[in-house]
């Protein structure tokens, strides 16, 4: 009997297992179907498959695969997907033997048990149901009371943690507060001393006599005289004099006191006489501001007038500019420009002046070009524009760009340039002008550069540097008291200025950024214009064939700086007056990079020897707000003395 007992278990759990999913099966909501599956096969699972019958095996096959449609993969920690695999084996296993089984004939010991034993064997199924529900509620039961005792223990814990917070932050307000009372009891012991020594103090001083009384509170006050103003000494020798006055006071304070008096009164009058001085000062500095402002107005009327007599005096001259030698033409066009440096100069004296600086001006850098072997850029565009047989030769000119020498090439480079620009040329003809342009600036490039690699090459070759350049004066005939045009000075007076010692002694050294601070500096060194060089409208850029207009100045700093690595050169840029502040500032930093960048690009100097700088419209070389030529141009100077202090 109690070897049959398992078997009789099982199948009581497999009939269950039948009826639950029979249930299942017939429960239309997901979850509950999802729940009674899972309940189902957890009693199933532990089942081997030979031991259930066919209607539990094909049960336990559905519930598998639907609970593994549901993402469940393992209950009871037998994975579902084995399971399946080993019902299916099972199931295929007892198909195959169906039909042998069907033939065999059942042996005695297969036959029905009688309804004796049926009753019984579901006797004992229905008490072990019984008594398996009791062990299941008696073990919730047990749970629940564990759980609610470990819940009861953890509040208890957590009211006596409360209660033992509560009792230290009451134990440390009780201290605080016993602190505070304390403090309270010490700073009333204290107030109470001093009050007592005040009634002392003042029990004392109530049997000294007055006057004594008076005098020991004045001589409290210890300020020195000569810190205090008019009216304080005033009172205090008052108050000091009343107190004197008293013949019960003691000898010991009326001493003290008279000295006070004595220092105090003398204070006094040295402040009414420094009083009275400083304002007899005012008096005669307003004086001297108005007989300053009133001589002021007088020498700007005599300036004016000057320089209307100037202005009157130079134009009386009219000898034409090409009668006059150099020293005279160069001297007339200083006057020139020193006379329109007036600002209150009369309207129609200020045209005439400009106009007689422009010939003059253009027959001296005429001269000086034809002497030093320069050429003058605005004659060959003159010839050009003006000359009809002159343009046919340049449209009919078809020599190589490198069959022309260096004069021939920058001519046919001016000449094209400005034909392009001045419009007169026909369409079927710029195309080829414009060819012939790129392809003569494209040699005249590859001979700046080629120029300044022998240079370099020379220079390399030289055993000391090519000259003893030693910073001084220079030649008596230079004015190194002003800047020079380079257009109207000779090659030797171009090379004397940038050698120039400073016009004035310098006391200490300047930085980079302090020079840029104060561009007032720059009229400590002498420096050179540069309006030899013509900018295009808004342009900043050079053209290869004006390069040669540097190369007086660019060979000298070439030498310079071979021989003094130090020495450092100021590139500045300048506008006329027209056009705003900022655009003029911003067009005048570009375009002394401009002349810098040419510098750096065709001649052997390094970028540390030159700084560039934009000056806007701030050094007007002509105080006027027109358009003016004289005011467009780029300086250069030598600045290392500044630089280094010597």
């Amino acid at each position: 009997m109690d070897r049959s007992r398992p078997t009789n278990k099982l199948i009581r759990s497999a009939g269950i297992a039948f009826v639950l999913g029979a249930s299942m099966l017939a429960t239309p909501s997901f979850a509950q179907k999802e729940g009674l599956a899972r309940e189902t096969l957890e009693q199933l699972v532990t089942v081997p498959p030979s031991d259930l019958s066919d209607a539990d095996l094909a049960l336990r096959i559905q519930l598998n695969r639907r609970l593994l449609n549901d993402n469940v993969a393992e209950i009871g920690g037998i994975k579902l997907q084995n399971l399946l695999r080993a019902d299916r084996q099972e199931m295929r296993k007892r198909g195959d033997s169906g039909g042998a089984q069907k033939n065999t004939a059942k042996t005695p010991a297969e036959q029905p048990q009688t309804a004796q034993d049926s009753g019984a064997a579901q006797d004992n199924n229905a008490a072990d149901e019984k008594n398996d529900r009791q062990r299941k509620r008696a073990e919730r039961r047990a749970a629940e009371e564990q759980a609610a005792s470990e819940k009861a223990a953890q509040d208890a814990a957590a009211e006596k943690q409360r209660q033992r917070k509560n009792q230290e932050a009451e134990a440390a307000k009780a201290a605080a507060d016993k602190a505070a009372a304390d403090r309270a009891a010490a700073d009333r012991a204290a107030a109470k001393d001093a009050e007592a020594k005040r009634a002392a103090e003042q029990q004392q001083t109530d049997r000294q006599p007055r006057a004594d009384r008076l005098a020991r509170q004045s001589l409290l006050d210890n300020r020195a005289s000569a810190d205090m103003s008019v009216v304080q000494l005033r009172e205090r020798i008052a108050a000091s004099e009343d107190i004197l006055q008293d013949s019960e006071l003691r000898r010991a304070l009326k001493r003290a006191l008279n000295d006070r008096v004595n220092a105090d009164r003398a204070a006094l009058e040295s402040k009414l006489a420094n009083r009275q001085d400083r304002r007899d000062d005012r008096q005669a500095d307003r004086k001297d501001e108005r007989q300053e402002r009133k001589a002021e107005r007088q020498e700007n009327r005599n300036d004016k007038q000057a320089g209307n007599q100037l202005a009157g005096q130079l134009l009386e001259d009219q000898r034409p500019a090409g009668q006059l030698g150099l020293p005279e033409l160069r001297e007339r066009v200083q006057r020139t420009r020193d006379a329109l440096q007036a600002e209150d100069m009369r309207a129609n004296l200020n045209k005439k002046l400009l106009a007689r600086l422009s010939e003059d001006r253009d027959e001296l850098r005429n001269r000086v070009a034809k002497q030093e072997g320069r050429s003058r850029d605005q004659d060959v565009r003159e010839q050009v524009l003006d000359n009809r047989n002159a343009r046919n030769e340049l449209l009919s000119d078809r020599r190589p760009s490198r069959s022309l020498n260096d004069r021939e090439l920058d001519r046919r480079i001016e000449q094209t340039g400005s034909l392009l620009e001045s419009g007169q040329i026909r369409p079927s003809g710029r195309a080829s002008l414009e060819q012939m342009l790129r392809s003569d600036r494209a040699e005249k490039r590859d001979r700046l550069l080629q120029a300044r690699e022998d240079r370099r090459r020379n220079l390399r070759k030289q055993a000391r540097p090519p000259r003893d350049f030693t910073i001084q004066l220079g030649q008596s005939g230079i004015r190194f008291n002003l800047d020079i045009v380079a257009a109207e000075e000779d090659n030797n007076s171009i090379q004397d200025q940038l050698l120039a010692a400073p016009r004035r002694e310098i006391r200490q050294r300047y930085t980079l950024n302090e020079f840029r601070q104060r561009p007032e500096l720059r009229d400590i060194m002498p420096g050179i214009e540069l309006d030899t060089i013509r900018f295009g409208t808004n342009e900043a850029f050079i053209r290869a064939e004006e390069i040669s207009n540097l190369d007086t100045i660019g060979e000298t700093i070439e030498e310079i700086v071979y021989s003094q690595p130090d020495e450092v050169f100021l590139i500045e840029g300048h506008t006329d007056a027209v056009g705003s502040d900022n655009y003029n500032y911003a067009l005048s930093e570009e375009r002394a990079l401009g002349v810098k960048e040419a510098l750096l690009d065709y001649f052997n100097i390094p970028a540390k020897n030159l700084v560039a700088i934009g000056y806007g419209e701030r050094f007007l070389r002509i105080p006027t707000p027109y358009a003016e030529q004289e005011n467009r141009r780029v300086s250069v100077r030598r600045i290392t003395p500044l630089l280094s202090g010597n």
